[in-house]
């Protein structure tokens, strides 16, 4: 008997192993909780009754043989013989495999009696507690672990609440802070996790509310800082977050992050100047901020700075953890410059890292304005196949391509089989429409832009692609106007929606307005479509040199275009 007692503190301590190997536990902690005085002196117990000893090793055998409820029946019934906190837990942790609501609460009751003083078995109590709604038991448990280890009550509570809110069940999480909050409200983390749930439901009102509490208890907590800031910027309220992040750098003088949110701040009021400012400010501190030399450089790319921003960008290419960054956006500074090949070289340095794709995409569309064709097709073909996940935006590439060189049959047939794939795409929907307005298709241009509004009711591309289609196609002028004037009210300095109403003016005969709403688009966008426009009713109106003056500056940079190309023959042949 003296061998199998042996073997049954074995079993106590090891048992169900093939449990515990093959079994991942669900929402547990997998932490080994410090032994508590109760567990140190329960190890040293050697002897253990005959019944006790058959149920663990029917338990042993039965997680074996991977028969994991015999086994925790068993274990549950040596639990409550025993009274050994291992095999309480050992029961627990196989009813968590299971997913047994009844017979968890079960094993880790016992578990609780056995050794109360237990973090683990505190928080799979927890757990518990939640799934079931038991919002007392919850509360109860939760403040035993805020006595055990205070230090470990935050996380605990920001645990519950990721639990919950994936589950969908944040009400229930509130409702438990707030009981928490009543019984402790010394507690600052409390009302931390408070405005955290709050702010992930953009109750942006009762968050504040919360954060300022947790911030009166616990005054210059840098993490209740971060996210009051948050808050304000989230609902829009820039000054108060600038304020708070003032209040934070002279509170932390030395802390970087705080200037560093200053600075997004003052980007996202578009005070860019003071960013900068402040960006050069931590390069005081710490002259080798990457992260700071890379925000100057984009907001000085904002700013069409681009000389700066590239003295910036070269010095950055020589740092591995910004080379490929750098290197595309010195390739976007020699476009905006008008140096293609320059922009090529730049976009084909990139081989790989996250800006590969980007570069190889940018590298297709230079060739694309370049009318270099056969090489877009090639390159196409090999984006195809090194980025299989990218079959969409491939799509849109290849149908702009076939649209290029006139193969807009192609493009159209290209666009529906991706529809087929990606039923409700914007993009291609838009992409199709486009393509359907050149084939004369014109009910299938209607369905899919109505497609994108019935989404996108405040889409103002599409809302001008089909007032300024029914204008040039139709004589449904009076529908026309509606989508036009609602595109102008979203977007009412948009150059081409601005030409589309004036396009629909000059065909309802109001060649006065006509003239001022297209001749203001032709100052902000003086693109070929918009100049045709302003020469036909300049045309119209006898200001005929008026209107070669306009036609000739466009054909001089665009001698291929077609617009140009169709005025000509309707105007200027016949002059």
């Amino acid at each position: 008997m003296k061998k199998w007692i042996k073997l049954a503190g074995l079993v106590v301590v090891t048992g169900c192993s093939s449990v515990s190997k093959k079994a991942p536990e669900q929402d547990v902690v997998k932490s080994v909780a410090p032994k508590t005085e109760k567990s140190a002196k329960i190890e040293k117990q050697t002897s253990i009754d005959p019944d006790t000893l058959y149920l663990l090793l029917a338990g042993e055998l039965a997680g074996q043989r991977k028969a994991y409820n015999v086994a925790l029946d068993a274990y549950l019934q040596a639990a409550q013989r025993a009274r050994d906190p291992r095999v309480a837990e050992r029961a627990t942790r196989i009813a968590l495999y299971l997913k047994d609501p009844e017979k968890i609460e079960q094993a880790v009751q016992l578990w609780l009696e056995d050794d109360p003083d237990n973090l683990s078995a505190r928080k799979i109590a927890l757990l518990s507690a939640m799934r079931n709604a038991d919002k007392a038991f919850a509360i109860e448990q939760l403040n035993a672990y805020l006595k055990l280890d205070p230090a470990g009550f935050e996380s605990v509570l920001l645990e519950m609440a990721k639990v919950m809110a994936r589950n969908g069940r944040e009400d229930q999480m509130l409702a438990i802070l707030n009981e928490l909050a009543a019984q402790h409200p010394e507690q600052a983390s409390i009302f931390y996790v408070k405005a955290l749930l709050a702010a992930k439901r953009q109750q942006y009102e009762q968050a504040m509310v919360a954060i300022n509490q947790a911030l009166a208890i616990q005054p210059g907590w840098k993490k209740a800082i971060i996210m009051r800031v948050k808050i304000s910027v989230r609902t829009g309220k820039l000054d108060l977050a600038e304020h708070y992040l003032q209040e934070a750098i002279n509170q932390y003088s030395d802390d970087i992050k705080f200037r560093k949110m200053l600075a997004q701040v003052y980007m996202e009021a578009k005070k860019y100047d003071q960013a900068v400012d402040v960006y050069r400010d931590i390069l005081d501190i710490d002259k080798d901020d990457t992260d700071s030399q890379f925000a100057i450089a984009l907001i000085y790319l904002n700013e069409e700075k681009l000389d700066d921003a590239k003295e910036i960008f070269r010095k950055l290419v020589h740092k591995k953890a910004w080379e490929g960054q750098a290197t595309y956006y010195l390739g976007r500074i020699a476009l905006m410059q008008e140096r293609p090949e320059e922009a090529l070289v730049w976009f084909d340095h990139i081989t790989q890292g996250p800006y590969a794709f980007e570069a190889r995409l940018a590298a297709v569309s230079v060739l694309m304005e370049q009318k270099q064709f056969e090489q877009v097709e090639s390159r196409l073909s090999a984006l195809a196949r090194d980025f299989p996940d990218k079959k969409m935006a491939l799509i849109s590439l290849k149908s702009e391509l076939y649209n290029a060189t006139g193969r807009q049959r192609e493009a159209f047939d290209l666009l529906s089989e991706g529809l087929k794939q990606f039923p409700d795409n914007k993009d291609l929907l838009y992409e199709r429409a486009l393509i359907a307005e050149q084939l004369n298709k014109l009910d299938v241009l209607e369905r899919d832009l109505h497609k994108i509004l019935q989404k996108n009711p405040n889409d103002a591309a599409a809302l001008n692609a089909l007032g300024y289609t029914l204008v040039e196609k139709t004589d449904r002028y009076q529908e026309a106007e509606k989508y036009l004037q609602k595109a102008l009210s979203l977007k009412p300095d948009s150059a081409v929606i601005i030409d589309s109403y004036g396009w629909l003016k000059y065909k309802q005969g109001d060649l006065q307005q006509a003239l001022t709403l297209i001749r203001k688009a032709y100052e902000k966008q003086p693109e070929t479509e918009i100049a045709v426009h302003l020469a036909e009713i300049l045309w119209k109106l006898q200001a005929y040199d008026e209107a070669k003056a306009v036609f000739d500056e466009a054909w001089k940079k665009h001698p291929d275009d077609k617009y140009l190309l169709d005025f000509k023959k309707r105007f200027l042949n016949d002059s």
